[in-house]
């Protein structure tokens, strides 16, 4: 098959490429999704795809039928890091009412993480550690391309949510609701961990709402000149002793 694409000046690519700021994705419903094995999930959760772009030797696991080959500085122009394949989806819709609903849940609640390395990380740690949920609550969107990226693609199969703090809470009622922050007594490891376990921004740690709606506080040990981990690494900590008992 004869490159569809040669040119970066393709309005098609021009306008893919404006998916990469928030305020495009949030005007359009539509988001970018990068790198094979991220396609592969989107595509085997039923992510709907509005075009699918892809240069050079296909990877495995996807379907590329339908799908545009471009030349490779076309990929580079569209894609944000180095990849051979970019798709232009629907943004799926992610209520809290569909998440699942247990007798005993966990859900980690990420509270305003700002970088998208960590959004996508602690979707990777929920679902390596199986928990039942991932609420987002303001900070980057989950549909960041570096979102998507980093969580490997699992940001399409696990269960995950957004909504404003408040109406995470009022979801949440009747539930355990466990922040995590540096100045608590507890540790994590006495406490019962399940319900909403809550982790916040690096420099300020868990919004206002949260701190009040809190049923239980908890701390990772430090026993070095840092006062904390980094907000992945703890919504894993606690992710995993949640799920494991221990």
């Amino acid at each position: 098959m004869a490159v569809e694409i040669t040119s970066p000046a393709n309005p098609q690519i021009k306008q893919a490429r404006r998916l990469r700021e928030r305020r495009e994705r949030q005007a359009t419903g539509r988001c970018l999704i990068e790198g094979w094995r991220e396609v592969a999930r989107a595509q085997g959760a039923g992510v709907v795809f509005d075009a699918l772009y892809y240069a050079g030797d296909p990877g495995e696991g996807v379907d590329l039928a339908g799908a545009i080959e471009v030349a490779p500085r076309v990929m580079a122009r569209l894609a944000v890091r180095e990849s051979g394949v970019v798709a232009v989806a629907e943004i799926p819709a992610r209520p809290l009412a569909a998440l699942p609903r247990p007798a005993r849940p966990v859900y980690l609640v990420a509270d305003g993480v700002e970088k998208p390395g960590n959004l996508g990380a602690i979707l990777r740690s929920a679902d390596g550690a199986g928990v039942d949920g991932v609420v987002v609550c303001g900070g980057t969107d989950l549909w960041n391309p570096n979102v998507v990226r980093a969580s490997l693609g699992t940001c399409f199969t696990v269960p995950v949510a957004e909504a404003g703090a408040e109406a995470a809470i009022a979801w949440l009622a009747g539930l355990p609701i466990v922040v995590a922050t540096p100045e608590a007594e507890t540790l994590y490891r006495d406490a019962e961990l399940w319900g909403g376990l809550v982790v916040g921004r690096e420099d300020s740690g868990v919004s206002a709402p949260w701190r009040a709606a809190a049923t239980e506080v908890v701390r990772i040990p430090m026993r070095g000149v840092a006062d904390s981990l980094n907000v992945a690494q703890t919504a894993t900590l606690l992710a995993y002793s949640a799920v494991t008992g221990g």
